[in-house]
């Protein structure tokens, strides 16, 4: 994510609101946001990620083992992405 974006999103957690480029209408619902597998004290240390922002994400830590681990999980995960492409193109 570039650091313009980091700084946009920091204020939008800060205010409680999304600017017009996060959120349709008047701003004042935001989508919901993922965040992905990355290794962000180093990407801190680096210089890629800010570290404001990071404090700000980080109420708490969730541990997740990589999919590898979770083998019994692949079937429902094919299942419901299978099931939302279906709904987004209408298919059956």
């Amino acid at each position: 994510m570039p650091v313009g974006t980091q700084a946009k999103l920091l204020r939008v957690l800060e205010e409680g609101r999304c600017a017009d480029w996060l959120a349709k209408g008047d701003g004042t619902g935001c989508p919901g946001a993922r965040l992905y597998n990355k290794n962000l004290k180093d990407a801190i240390a680096r210089g890629t990620f800010r570290e404001d922002l990071f404090f700000r994400l980080n109420v708490f830590e969730v541990q997740l083992p990589p999919l590898r681990e979770r083998k019994q999980d692949i079937a429902r995960l094919a299942s419901e992405l299978v099931g939302d492409l279906n709904r987004k193109h209408t298919c059956k």
